[in-house]
């Protein structure tokens, strides 16, 4: 089985932000990965993006790229880059979570707040297992 990767990221969005951008991101973003078989995830909150995504190492690579220098977003940090055997999103071309409106129905998120408080203070393996909690609810 040929490795695939699999690239997190955090980022801010711009000052010039809207709600609307994230929409329109979103059914670009599907279309577009579906076309290059990548899959993923989007976790959007307190004015900034986690994602992770899936694919051929040139593909995940060659987006982002493109992410790191889209004026939507400011401060790429990639968090981790790994090759997997398998996909954990596999199911979806980005499918993506608003954290202000996560319940009780994701087990373990809020635990995982009080364990690490901010998105932007997480590293490689507490984003995994944030990851994995969204994972488990598809």
């Amino acid at each position: 089985m040929q490795s695939l990767l699999q690239l997190a990221y955090l980022s801010a969005v711009s000052a010039q932000w809207t709600a609307f951008d994230t929409s329109a991101i979103l059914q670009v973003s599907r279309r577009n990965n579906a076309q290059r078989a990548i899959t993923g995830l989007l976790l959007y909150g307190k004015r900034q993006y986690l994602q992770v995504l899936e694919g051929e190492p040139k593909s995940v690579t060659a987006l982002f790229e493109v992410i790191r220098t889209d004026a939507r977003h400011t401060g790429v940090t990639e968090i981790f880059r790994r090759p997997i055997e398998q996909r954990d999103f596999a199911d979806w071309s980005m499918a993506f979570q608003e954290l202000s409106r996560v319940g009780p129905e994701v087990q373990g998120y809020n635990e995982f707040l009080r364990e690490h408080f901010d998105i932007g203070s997480i590293d490689a393996a507490a984003t995994r297992s944030l990851l994995q909690l969204f994972r488990k609810r598809a």
